[in-house]
């Protein structure tokens, strides 16, 4: 099945759920169209495909019947996890930092955003720089969290470029440099991230960039909320 078809397919699939759910006498399993579009989907798809794989468990949280065969949520993620797709590594990641669905485990979510961050997935790689930071799920290595900041920054990521301004103005894992903390929070702040802004008005750096109020302390690192 071609991506496009995938996508397409999962489009009208979350269309005619809405529109189910917006009438509350017709419940997305009893409405024909859905039911129809939901045979149609699982007959076409390569259920040995990653993408569709991923794609199944986006429509279970939508409440579209699943296919024959399903199990439950984690097993999708993780059949696509395993055939390497870096989105679905990363969702078992915080299912596992959250205990959504499964036990808390940080050491398996630390696992599981390494894989999706040596893949280049942005957002496993400021999670897992936190982690690091933190020792959550793994053991405290400032200099470790640093390198998978950057790697996230060098992809233009505010909140990664935040945090490594954090790590320069406190010292952690590298030189404390408050000049260099200043040209990451500036690199965030020219996106419009809010700490950024806060911590250069702070600073009194903030020349030629909107100020905001001030919002959480200073030196704090950000997290993405799974």
């Amino acid at each position: 099945m071609s991506r496009a078809k995938l996508f397409s397919a999962l489009s009208v699939l979350v269309l005619v759920s809405s529109a189910a759910q917006a009438d509350q006498s017709t419940s997305p399993t009893q409405n024909g169209r859905f039911d129809a579009t939901i045979a149609e989907f699982t007959n076409a798809a390569d259920l040995s495909d990653p993408e569709t794989q991923l794609t199944i468990r986006l429509m279970c949280g939508k409440g579209v019947n699943p296919p024959p065969g399903y199990i439950g949520s984690l097993q999708w993620y993780r059949k696509a996890a395993d055939q390497g797709s870096a989105q679905a590594q990363y969702y078992l990641g915080g299912m596992y930092e959250t205990g959504r669905r499964v036990l808390r485990d940080y050491v398996r979510a630390a696992q599981w955003y390494h894989q999706a961050a040596r893949q280049g997935h942005v957002k496993a790689q400021v999670t897992l720089g936190y982690m690091y930071e933190s020792g959550r799920g793994v053991q405290q290595d400032y200099q470790r969290a640093i390198t998978w900041y950057r790697k996230a920054a060098d992809q233009g990521f505010a909140m990664a470029q935040f945090n490594i301004g954090t790590l320069y103005e406190s010292g952690h894992g590298v030189a404390k440099d408050e000049s260099v903390a200043e040209q990451w929070y500036r690199k965030a702040a020219e996106q419009g991230y809010e700490q950024a802004l806060n911590r250069l008005a702070e600073m009194g750096a903030s020349a030629g960039l909107v100020e905001h109020k001030t919002g959480q302390p200073a030196s704090t690192p950000e997290k993405i909320v799974n």
